[in-house]
């Protein structure tokens, strides 16, 4: 069995950049609530994260909404696309009918998505030396410190709070989850290359390293490139990430039409890192070589679906990995 430290090393070196240590302190502060939302059955509440950092003062908003229930909720944090609520990738009423509470953190709310890196948080946070943060670890970290707020609420059940992402957010879930054991639950949706997909099954059709460094070299750390065209010869795959997440539950979601994202990478990686899971006991994942589209193989800690369609967090996504939660909800 490989030890953890040195995998999180690894990641840290030479993919993501090396995470920013905790910070001395974080609050939240409410500036907007509607408490009639959805028909009076939610509060929706705009919440400014407030952060003390090495004698930084950073901060972001969130949208925290949460059942009139008078209860502890289970809760999602949603990265988000936009700081809509809800939006085309947020069905929050759906959301709170299923007894989920929900943050949305808008992705660029803490630093924009390009080469600015004096940007919002990325301002306050840096790394060493060619192992400098991407940002896709601040987008992580900072998740990370909407769980540190979370933790102060009692409308939020604390053992069961999920993180979900699509996309190059599907690759920031996997990370923050992977630094963050808070975090019961982790949902990855069509995250590809970087993210759960296996560089050893890359494709013509897939995204290389030299595609993703192209348009986005921001989100890694400069170590990152020397794998350009040399994705066999990495020493570790992305199943090595997802093994970090156990033994909590792991969902992974994939899109048939989806072949940048690479599905069969995507499956494959998820079988790979199953193991895991039941070298410590529990059981992993059964999904046969060629995954039928639009069913769930959910009978395990590590959950996988691939359905029809195309790139999108879908609200059909989202029914399939909540009631996956559900089915291993924390007593």
């Amino acid at each position: 069995m490989k030890d953890n430290s040195l995998i999180l090393e690894y990641f840290q070196k030479e993919v993501y950049g090396y995470m920013p240590d905790a910070p001395e302190k974080v609050s939240g502060k409410i500036v907007e609530e509607n408490s009639i939302f959805c028909a009076g059955k939610a509060t929706l509440q705009t919440v400014h994260i407030q952060i003390e950092y090495k004698g930084a003062a950073l901060s972001f908003p969130v949208r925290y909404c949460y059942p009139n229930n008078g209860q502890a909720n289970k809760t999602v944090v949603l990265l988000n696309f936009t700081n809509g609520v809800p939006d085309k990738y947020l069905p929050a009423e759906e959301i709170i009918d299923r007894g989920w509470a929900f943050v949305s953190l808008y992705y660029e709310d803490v630093t924009k998505d390009n080469q600015d890196f004096d940007d919002g948080l990325a301002k306050g946070l840096k790394g060493k030396e060619n192992g400098a943060l991407g940002k896709i670890a601040m987008w992580a970290w900072a998740a990370m410190r909407v769980m540190d707020y979370l933790e102060t609420l009692a409308t939020v059940d604390k053992k069961n709070v999920a993180i979900v992402g699509h996309s190059r957010l599907g690759k920031t879930a996997l990370v923050a989850a992977a630094f963050d054991k808070r975090f019961s639950f982790v949902h990855s949706n069509d995250s590809g290359t970087c993210g759960t997909a296996l560089f050893a099954m890359e494709n013509e059709k897939s995204e290389h390293i030299k595609d993703v460094l192209g348009q986005f070299s921001q989100w890694f750390c400069a170590n990152f490139k020397k794998y350009e065209g040399k994705e066999r010869e990495m020493p570790y795959d992305q199943d090595e990430l997802l093994k970090l997440i156990a033994p909590r539950t792991l969902s992974i979601g994939s899109a048939i039409e989806d072949f940048w994202a690479n599905p069969d990478a995507e499956r494959e990686s998820a079988v790979r890192a199953s193991k895991k899971w039941e070298e410590m006991g529990y059981k992993g994942l059964n999904v046969p070589e060629r995954a039928e589209v639009g069913v769930n193989y959910h009978d395990g800690k590590v959950g996988y679906y691939v359905r029809k369609g195309r790139h999108y967090l879908s609200r059909e996504d989202w029914d399939r990995f909540l009631s996956f939660f559900d089915q291993n909800i924390n007593m």
